[in-house]
């Protein structure tokens, strides 16, 4: 393999081991909210069986009148919990895969570093002044198109977690519309139609989280402005408000106004984040073809002696 191929691997390998322990601490968190959120998922559940069974606090309920009440918030509490915790557990099932692959991209490289080391001490052998320089701005060379590969990934990932935020925003969109019909006496239809888009955009949301989260994965290994990963972070927290705490049609309505103004943030944020990813990768592009010519000068040089 060629000096220039070995050196690409080391720095991708690199960038794979900034992946990894980034990939390694969103799932250490997430296994712990996981726990957490199991657990009041469970308290939840409980409590809703409790009211269904006979007891002495669902007697108690009964003989106030106030056990069907009693019952349908519960039942909101815990499909609240359900929806908090199979949200986590879609997002660390995306982190797992992701693990996954670059353990075995890592694998397949992994002795990159000492083949590079032993054809590097057998190529210095042998060169002249005029070689060390070309060696060196190979590397450059080298390491540049790797920048730019991660570049262009995390370019990728923003764009692919920006398309689902504006899936979000349709439906949200159009649950809002109905939700205004709702409010104005638009009946089960209204109602039916409503929640059917707020559960499509639920399930977007989810997605979201995940590219997300492969975004903030991406940006382990790029020099980029550390507010990108801190408002990415923010917002993977952004799931599961359709659940909380839903009453009358009014504030069905300002919940999905909310979502969508919090999907907003989301896609304005994203966009600028894009943004500096790709001026980023022009820069770098304009510095490999400094390089290229600077060794197409050395090379004519060489040729000349």
């Amino acid at each position: 393999m060629k000096l220039n191929e070995l050196y690409e691997q080391v720095c991708t390998k690199k960038g794979i081991e900034k992946k990894l322990s980034e990939l390694y601490s969103q799932k250490s968190r997430l296994e712990g909210k996981i726990n957490l959120l199991k657990s009041k998922y469970d308290k939840e559940q409980k409590d809703v069986d409790r009211l269904e069974k006979v007891s002495l606090s669902a007697l108690f309920y009964s003989l106030t009148g106030r056990k069907d009440e009693m019952l349908d918030k519960e039942t909101r509490e815990m499909l609240r919990a359900k929806a908090e915790y199979d949200a986590a557990v879609f997002q660390l099932d995306g982190i797992t895969r992701d693990i996954s692959r670059y353990v075995q991209q890592k694998f397949d490289i992994k002795d990159c570093e000492e083949q590079y080391e032993a054809v590097l001490k057998e190529k210095l052998q042998s060169m002249g002044e005029n070689d060390e320089n070309i060696l060196k701005m190979n590397n450059r060379l080298a390491e540049s198109e790797v920048v730019c590969r991660e570049l262009n990934e995390a370019i990728v990932a923003g764009r692919k977690a920006r398309d689902k935020a504006v899936q979000a925003d349709r439906n949200l969109n159009s649950a809002d519309g109905w939700a205004m019909f709702d409010v104005f006496g638009g009946g089960i239809v209204a109602d039916a139609m409503k929640y059917s888009r707020m559960d499509s955009a639920q399930n977007i949301i989810y997605e979201m989280q995940q590219e997300l989260s492969r975004f903030k994965t991406e940006l382990a290994d790029v020099d980029i402005h550390t507010d990108i990963d801190m408002y990415i972070g923010d917002f993977l927290r952004l799931a599961d408000f359709m659940w909380d705490n839903i009453f009358t049609d009014v504030a069905v309505m300002n919940k999905i106004q909310n979502a969508r103004t919090k999907i907003f943030e989301v896609i304005t944020h994203l966009d600028k984040a894009i943004c500096n990813l790709e001026n980023m990768e022009k820069q770098e592009k304009e510095k490999q073809s400094a390089l290229k010519q600077s060794l197409e000068q050395l090379a004519m040089e060489k040729d000349i002696q």
